[in-house]
């Protein structure tokens, strides 16, 4: 089970990757392969890079790679990001469901040098922030097209899941 201190958390990263993916359904190919300065890529690009990313999080956090993240399999189909994303979103309880060490010091990830010891909680410190840095620059990457992008903050998903309780409007 998800430590509950991380629940909303991990929700607002599920939320926001199906926000920002229902939003493209409508996107031309076009659209969907543009890109801007200081983004990872392509707009679809960036979504399944950071879709590998966390599939690659969890591989290093106990997980079997997942077959789309290891052979690098490319897609701009929305479609298929979105199963990508119902995935990886599936397999975050099974990274908890043992307990979880955040100080637990992982093996060094294999090929790279130098060997790096992170702790696991790092790792999933990372999935929030890469998550939210490149839906970012997905909306940076909207804005230049002229297309306003989705609110995608913690905020907007505190709202649109009922996490935030509005007292009714006292009448006169």
């Amino acid at each position: 089970m998800i430590d509950p201190a991380l629940r909303d958390s991990f929700a607002h990263e599920a939320w926001a990757n199906r926000a920002l993916l229902d939003f493209c359904t409508d996107l031309t190919p076009e659209q969907l392969r543009a890109t801007t300065t200081g983004a990872y890529g392509g707009l679809a690009d960036t979504i399944r890079h950071h879709l590998d990313a966390a599939a690659w999080y969890q591989h290093r956090l106990g997980l079997e790679r997942l077959e789309w993240e290891e052979q690098d399999q490319h897609t701009d189909d929305v479609a298929e990001l979105r199963r990508r994303a119902e995935v990886v979103e599936g397999r975050w309880e099974r990274v908890f469901e043992d307990g979880f060490d955040p100080d637990r010091v992982l093996d060094p990830a294999p090929g790279i040098e130098p060997a790096e010891h992170i702790p696991a909680g790092v790792y999933v410190a990372q999935v929030f922030n890469h998550g939210s840095e490149h839906r970012d620059q997905v909306c940076t990457i909207l804005s230049t097209l002229g297309i306003q992008p989705p609110e995608l903050d913690v905020w907007a998903y505190a709202y649109a899941s009922g996490r935030v309780r509005v007292d009714p409007t006292p009448t006169a």
